[in-house]
């Protein structure tokens, strides 16, 4: 066996000038942090990601000890690292610190290495910055899930007390004016003692009905919030369907404007657009986005100086187009081009996830539209949705099927819900008018329809603890299937993956808690009975 040859001065030559340029090409261009430290942790070389990193020069960083690139409160564990990298392997996330005096989370792997003869300790250095910018956002983005579905149980438990409230308060409303008036015409008909103290008591009566009327504003108010919200909390829902721009955009704005109102005086301009066909809540958000983007790219005060537009109109081709343009700061020439990537974004920290865009872009391209940004530095942004219109739909006859009976002067009404004061006050909306049967469970309802189904609506809560509204109408279907037209679903707000499919199966109206008093009118016909039964 012959014996292996030696290499060549020249060929050792070549060996160690590719090893060398190697070495050459890692320190330049690896990205992660290099050094090269001795025993008691000095620096005896550094690569050039490196330098980019701590913001020092080469020659600056050579000869620092490892303590002063440390972030203050962690420099006490150095020489115990030290110790542990020389004789062994360390890994370990720690702070490290620039030039200018600012910190960055780095992960430090750290061994010893024998060098020329020497034994030093090679420290490969991660900076942790994105990963950790990555994570706040994405805490961010879940905190905002956990909001919107806390949303939708606010919004279902308020609706509740709410609708109640509005229908006493129109109940108020409408008898206190004849009360006042007949008091009144009372003070004319009695002495001139007795006079004066029932024109004290109109006087008071007057002084309750301006009362009302402000809490009924107030209760209104508290109404189209909720509505708003409710806009936005219904993560789980992708249904499509025909959507009207201008309501999801006035929601968008109401839901908004408490970051408008303090930057910039908002004006709608809206034109006429077609309906579009996507999902609603997902387009609110996309929307909600951009106000609040707009708004925050506006400094605080001198609102009256700034101005935010929603500007909506239809293209050449019927396309939907909407714009929201602002006077803000404007976004810088060479970030232009990555508003749309994720976690992207010009917002001081704690303002803004960076996905706002990213994900608005995504649901508008799910729509079969475009979004695009236009932004100057100093002069503002304006960005320009367009979205086609939704396909023509064959109407449905909307007219109630005959029943064949003639029409009774009054209806009678089952109000089915758990919330014990909403069924006494419908029957006060209705006195005079109408019959008016309450149940505050599901299974009494249904006790009383299989025994008395002789009802003109049923006006029944979706959502209750014992019988929901949708149990109650599957169980009456079976038994009693000509109640099924009669039905009216009242919620609050709780429309659940379950209630979706249900109202895609049985498309029965539902009107929203706290209900309007027009809508919920127009919603009752007497449908005719063959025996009438006395009020309950």
């Amino acid at each position: 066996m012959s014996e292996r040859a030696e290499p060549s001065g020249a060929v050792a030559r070549d060996r160690h000038e590719a090893l060398s340029r190697r070495y050459e090409l890692l320190h330049q261009y690896a990205r992660d942090i290099v050094l090269f430290l001795d025993r008691d942790g000095v620096v005896l070389d550094a690569n050039h990601a490196a330098i980019g990193a701590y913001g020092y020069a080469y020659m600056e960083l050579v000869g620092m000890n490892i303590r002063q690139l440390r972030g203050q409160e962690t420099r006490t564990l150095v020489d115990h690292q030290l110790e542990d990298a020389f004789n062994a392997h360390v890994l370990f996330e720690t702070i490290h610190r620039r030039k200018d005096g600012t910190t960055f989370p780095v992960e430090v792997g750290a061994r010893s290495a024998d060098i020329g003869g020497e034994r030093v300790i090679l420290s490969m250095i991660r900076d942790l910055s994105e990963r950790s910018e990555l994570q706040a956002n994405l805490l961010q983005a879940d905190r905002m899930a956990a909001v919107g579905t806390l949303a939708a149980g606010v919004a279902h438990e308020i609706n509740n007390p709410l609708a109640y409230a509005i229908a006493n308060l129109d109940v108020l409303a409408r008898r206190l004016p004849g009360t006042i008036e007949r008091v009144r015409a009372s003070a004319l008909d009695v002495g001139p003692i007795e006079s004066p103290a029932l024109e004290k008591i109109a006087g008071e009566l007057v002084e309750a009905a301006e009362m009302l009327a402000v809490a009924r504003e107030g209760v209104d108010r508290v109404r189209s919030i909720v509505r708003d919200l409710k806009t936005f909390s219904r993560a789980d829902d992708v249904a499509l369907g025909p959507v009207d721009l201008h309501e999801v955009l006035d929601s968008s704005i109401g839901i908004a404007l408490n970051e408008i109102r303090h930057r910039a005086v908002l004006t709608r301009d809206y034109g006429v657009v077609p309906l579009v066909e996507t999902n609603e809540s997902r387009l609110g958000q996309v929307f909600l986005n951009l106000l609040v983007n707009a708004a925050q790219a506006i400094p605080e005060g001198r609102a009256e100086a700034h101005t935010i537009r929603v500007r909506t109109s239809t293209d050449e081709r019927g396309r939907a187009v909407i714009e929201v343009a602002d006077d803000g700061v404007g976004i810088p020439k060479h970030l232009l081009g990555k508003v749309f990537d994720p976690f992207m974004t010009t917002k001081p920290v704690g303002e803004g996830t960076g996905l706002g865009l990213f994900v608005s872009r995504s649901i508008v391209k799910a729509a079969g539209g475009e979004i695009t940004v236009e932004s100057e530095l100093g002069k503002g942004t304006r960005v320009r949705l367009v979205l086609p219109a939704a396909p023509a739909r064959a109407k449905l006859d909307s007219a109630p099927p005959s029943s064949g009976f003639t029409a009774a002067p009054r209806a009678r009404i089952l109000v089915v819900d758990d919330e014990p004061a909403l069924g006494p006050a419908v029957r006060g909306l209705f006195a005079g008018e109408h019959d008016v049967v309450v149940a505050v469970s599901g299974r009494e309802a249904l006790a009383r329809l299989v025994d008395d189904p002789d009802f003109d609506v049923i006006l029944c809560d979706l959502m209750m603890p014992d019988l929901t509204g949708m149990d109650l109408f599957e169980e009456l279907r079976a038994i009693r299937p000509e109640l099924a037209e009669h039905f009216v679903f009242m919620t609050g707000g709780a429309l659940t993956g379950r209630v979706e499919e249900f109202f895609r199966k049985y498309p029965n109206r539902c009107i929203q808690k706290p209900f309007d008093l027009a809508e919920l009118r127009s919603l009752v016909r007497p449908r005719g009975r063959r025996t009438s039964r006395s009020t309950e």
